[in-house]
């Protein structure tokens, strides 16, 4: 046992780090604070990294960014108000360590969340701030990040 989770997307990534050392070639291994978790409900949740409590037990110093989908035009456009983002950050590097979304799209809206988590994105907004278009549920993030 590796100690992931049982999930469809972590098994083929173990797939493939196996056979990739089985050839021979250097393999990176799975670190379970980039896993990202969705889970298909209503309203969607999506996350990634550490939870705020996680965190906190882990000795960072925190800032945590959270906005409502309830302030968001793409949301109230779509008619799907509930939940928020809310972004876990070390203030020491700022780092981000963990981002959750419940809400609309959720599940899709942590990918863009799961890039700037595994680069290790300093200063939280170099990687969430690039350009895009408005109206768009994923603004919140921008949003959660201030």
């Amino acid at each position: 046992m590796l100690g992931t989770p049982q999930l469809a997307h972590v098994g083929a990534m173990e797939g493939i780090v196996a056979v990739t050392t089985m050839a021979g070639k250097k393999a990176k291994p799975i670190n379970p604070e980039h896993i990202p978790n969705a889970t298909y409900c209503h309203p969607e949740i999506g996350s990634v990294g550490l939870t705020e409590a996680k965190a906190e037990e882990a000795g960072y110093n925190l800032k945590v960014g959270k906005f409502p989908f309830t302030a968001n035009s793409r949301a109230s456009i779509v008619g799907q108000h509930e939940g928020f983002i809310k972004i876990v950050s070390d203030t020491d590097y700022g780092e981000i360590l963990g981002v959750h979304i419940i809400g609309p799209q959720a599940t899709e809206t942590h990918r863009r969340s799961r890039r700037s988590h595994r680069t290790g994105s300093h200063g939280g907004r170099s990687h969430l701030g690039r350009f895009t278009p408005t109206l768009r549920l994923a603004e919140a993030m921008l949003d959660a990040c201030k």
